[in-house]
């Protein structure tokens, strides 16, 4: 896995990946949320709310769903929208914005908080991404942390071909004998408002290291 996660409370979550691109050229791609439907998973589609692109007070609104297929799917299809508003943006080394389902209030109580420091490093640059779930946003994975740690503890006396065997799902789901850190993965992934995770991540710096834009 390159992704390196960490939980540093019950409602902070940290990933971690290096890649081989100098921190100007990761502020630029990262700082251009257009250019995040490149690299984040699900995500179809990126609107600006106002002028302000790229800066501080800058307004985005992000629809996430399974890519139509079609002219009928293209105008059908809405997806999960979220709305993502930059607090703070310094070149080139931070970007902070609050993330939230946009059907909510436009002051919603339940929201993640996403800090991206880029900084450099012998080889190119390391990218830290914090995310701060505040609400229920927070709730949903700590409680899948907890679950699936205690879960994976009561299994451990079980063959580990058995648990092998068992652990998949169909579309990449984790299964009933999948790890602790799969599960977390998942829920990562696929959190309520969306939001890059591990699987984004990883999609991002196979770009940045060259690998091309197809890596979705």
């Amino acid at each position: 896995m390159t992704v390196e996660i960490n939980q540093l409370g019950s409602d902070v979550w940290e990933h971690r990946v290096f890649t081989t691109a100098p921190p100007t050229v990761v502020f630029d791609y990262l700082a251009d949320f257009e250019k995040h439907v490149e690299w984040e998973r699900e995500l179809v589609a990126v609107k600006p709310l106002n002028r302000r692109t790229g800066h501080r007070g800058g307004a985005y609104l992000k629809t996430y769903g399974t890519r139509p297929r079609g002219l009928v799917g293209c105008i059908f299809s809405r997806g999960l929208r979220a709305t993502c508003k930059l607090s703070e943006v310094e070149r080139p080394e931070r970007i902070v914005w609050k993330q939230y389902r946009s059907h909510q209030a436009s002051g919603p109580s339940s929201f993640q908080r996403l800090e991206l420091l880029i900084t450099p490093s012998e080889s190119g640059s390391l990218i830290v991404l914090t995310r701060r779930f505040s609400g229920m946003e927070g709730i949903s994975v700590d409680a899948v942390a907890r679950f699936s740690s205690r879960w994976g503890q009561a299994l451990q006396g079980l063959p580990p071909e058995f648990r092998v065997a068992a652990g998949g799902s169909k579309g990449g789901r984790p299964g009933l004998f999948s790890t602790p850190d799969e599960v977390v993965r998942h829920a990562l992934d696929g959190h309520p408002s969306r939001g890059p995770g591990p699987t984004s991540l990883e999609r991002l710096k196979a770009i940045l290291d060259g690998g091309g834009r197809d890596a979705r």
